[in-house]
C-alpha cells in the first residue's frame, strides 16, 4: 500500500519551532498514475501539466524528478555531455498557495500557488531535497523524504491553506512557465499565518507497506 504523510514545522520570529501540521496526505492526483503508466507501458499518454497544457508524451529519461535549486532563476544540469535547463524552485519540488477550495483528482496544478520572490505576496523558496531512503525488511515497509524550506521576505503576513509537490515529466528543458511540470500531490491544510520573517519547513513521506 502506497502512503504519503505532510508534516509541516513552523519557526515564527523569535526562533521558537512548533509542528502545525501532521496529517495523512490523501491527495494524489491523476497525473501520479499518468507519469506511472506512462513510463511502465513505453507509450505515449496525454495528461495535463501546471500550465493546463495536455502533454502527449512517451516515456522518458527522468520522471518524476521533483528536487529544485532555492531562490530565483533555473537549474541547469549536465545529462550526457549535454546541457538541460530545468525549472526554478517554485516550478519543482514542494509547493504552497493561498486557495482553500477542496481537493479534485482532476486538478492539475496549485489553485493559487505562492511563487519564490521577497516582494508582497511572494515566499522565498529555499529548495526541495529528496532524502532517507529507508527499508526495513522486518516490517516489510520502506519509506523515503521530500522536504522543502520556505520564508516570508514579504514585508507582510501570507496565509497557507495548499501544499503539493510538482513533477518534472520530461528529460528536457522546456518552455516557461511550468510545461511539463505536473502536479502530482495537492493537499488543503488548516490556514498558516506566516508573518514576515518566518519560516515553513514542510515534509513529505512516502512510504510502501504490504
Amino acid at each position: 500500500m502506497l502512503r504519503a504523510h505532510l508534516k509541516i514545522i513552523k519557526e515564527d520570529v523569535n526562533h521558537n519551532f512548533k509542528v502545525v501540521i501532521d496529517q495523512p496526505s490523501r491527495s494524489f492526483l491523476l497525473q501520479f498514475p499518468c507519469l506511472m503508466a506512462r513510463q511502465w507501458m513505453q507509450t505515449t499518454d496525454a495528461s495535463k501539466d501546471a500550465a493546463g497544457q495536455v502533454m502527449a508524451t512517451g516515456a522518458v529519461k527522468y520522471p518524476f524528478h521533483m528536487t529544485s535549486y532555492g531562490g530565483y532563476g533555473r537549474g541547469i544540469y549536465n545529462q550526457v555531455n549535454d546541457w538541460g535547463y530545468y525549472m526554478a524552485a517554485d516550478e519543482q519540488g514542494i509547493v504552497i498557495g493561498t486557495d482553500p477550495a477542496a481537493v479534485q483528482p482532476d486538478q492539475y496544478a496549485m489553485i493559487s500557488q505562492i511563487r519564490s520572490g521577497e516582494i508582497a505576496n511572494t515566499v522565498m523558496h529555499y529548495g526541495t531535497c529528496v532524502y532517507g531512503l529507508t527499508i526495513n525488511a522486518t516490517t516489510d515497509e520502506a519509506h523515503f523524504h521530500v522536504q522543502a524550506l520556505f520564508e516570508n521576505m514579504s514585508g507582510g503576513s501570507i496565509n497557507v491553506n495548499e501544499v503539493g509537490i510538482y513533477a518534472n515529466g520530461y528529460g528536457n528543458g522546456d518552455n516557461y512557465p511550468n510545461q511539463q511540470q505536473y502536479c502530482i500531490v495537492r493537499d488543503v491544510i488548516s490556514t498558516i499565518a506566516l508573518a514576515n520573517t518566518e519560516h515553513l519547513k514542510v515534509i513529505y513521506t512516502l512510504s510502501i507497506q504490504t
